[in-house]
């Protein structure tokens, strides 16, 4: 009998023990609460300052003028998210999204007026990794994908010359790529949307191919043109071939006043309406979307494009200029699949020193 009660009281010391140990870590018993109504948490905005440093101490980046004393500069608005594409809470638009996924992380939990130093950051936390020899950028369009590989890449050389005026003269990484296509001779492909197919090789070497493109017979007129590059759908049925030989195919865009067609631009879609046309030139009209105020843009009204032609399929390019021409594809609607990155802090570890200097609790709100 004695052995019975020892064993119930046994039990009961068991159970109480457990449900204690339940309710400790429920309400944290064993260690400072942390009140996330005084925390920087996700979905919050805070201006803080900061500096960025590499691993031996380097400074690569600060919102203040002297990071050295840290005095002077204008704080960062930031938008504690992990969604590089979220839009802030009303009130606050001023404050950026997109900031890398290891700062986010560091300044979760950090208390208004807290200094911090948040790392070490690995890449795949910070801005990825740099291109490598081997990786491929791959652009939807035109019904196919177009494949580009890095067949070699150079570190610290001169702007190549063609790029200067639109970059800048200085040193750069310059990429070297090539078209991953598989070309034979009498391969057809749509090289102009409005002509499927009608764009043949004739030659191909290592570097180079020869096209020669032939309209179809039911697309010599009344088609809709598309120019990629400016990233405009023309005028609906509006465009014709009026001549063609062995080197060169003339169209001429034949809109009517008043007749609209859409470009697709950084700023968003832009609406143009034929107000003007001229032997050379249509004049068109579009409203700014912030302002409101009438503009006008000119647009060639004769093209010529070359029927015989040559194309490099090897060409360099440096890494910021890459960078422009992925990003307005982009813009353009046309989906670009690449795993690298184009920032010049890509592959590196990091370290930051921040300060939180006001936090508002707009997750709350």
């Amino acid at each position: 009998m004695q052995k019975e009660k020892i064993s119930a009281i046994l039990l009961v010391i068991i159970i109480l023990v457990a449900l204690f140990s339940y309710i400790a870590i429920k309400e944290n018993l064993f260690g400072p609460k942390t009140d996330e109504t005084k925390t920087v948490q996700l979905g919050d905005c805070v201006d803080l300052h900061y500096i960025g440093k590499f691993p031996n101490g380097t400074i690569f980046d600060s919102s203040y003028d002297d990071p050295e004393n840290e005095t002077g500069g204008i704080l960062l608005n930031v938008y504690v998210t992990r969604d590089p594409d979220a839009l802030p809470p009303t009130g606050y638009d001023d404050y950026m999204a997109g900031m890398i996924e290891g700062f986010i992380d560091g300044i979760i939990g950090l208390k208004e007026g807290e200094e911090a130093t948040i790392g070490p950051i690995p890449p795949e936390e910070g801005y990825g990794r740099p291109p490598e020899i081997g990786d491929e950028i791959t652009f939807s369009f035109l019904e196919e994908d177009q494949v580009l590989i890095i067949i070699d890449i150079k570190y610290d050389v001169a702007m190549p010359s063609d790029f200067i005026s639109f970059l800048g003269d200085f040193n750069t990484t310059v990429l070297t790529l090539k078209s991953k296509v598989e070309f034979e001779v009498g391969q057809k492909f749509t090289l102009y949307s409005p002509w499927e197919n009608a764009t043949e090789y004739t030659f191909i070497n290592e570097t180079t191919v020869s096209l020669y493109t032939t309209p179809p017979d039911d697309k010599m007129s009344n088609f809709t043109w598309v120019n990629l590059t400016l990233g405009i759908e023309y005028w609906e049925d509006a465009s014709s071939v009026t001549s063609i030989n062995d080197t060169t195919i003339i169209i001429q865009h034949n809109p009517k006043i008043g007749d609209t067609m859409i470009s697709q631009s950084t700023f968003g879609d832009i609406m143009y309406t034929v107000v003007n046309i001229s032997s050379d030139k249509i004049n068109c009209s579009y409203q700014n979307p912030y302002t409101g105020e009438t503009h006008y843009d000119l647009f060639d009204r004769i093209e010529k494009i070359q029927r015989n032609e040559t194309q490099s399929i090897v060409f360099d390019y440096p890494l910021e200029a890459l960078e422009y021409t992925v990003y307005q594809f982009i813009n353009h609607g046309i989906d670009v699949d690449y795993s690298f990155s184009f920032s010049p802090l890509a592959g590196e570890t990091l370290y930051f020193d921040v300060v939180i200097e006001k936090l508002y609790k707009t997750s709350n709100s």
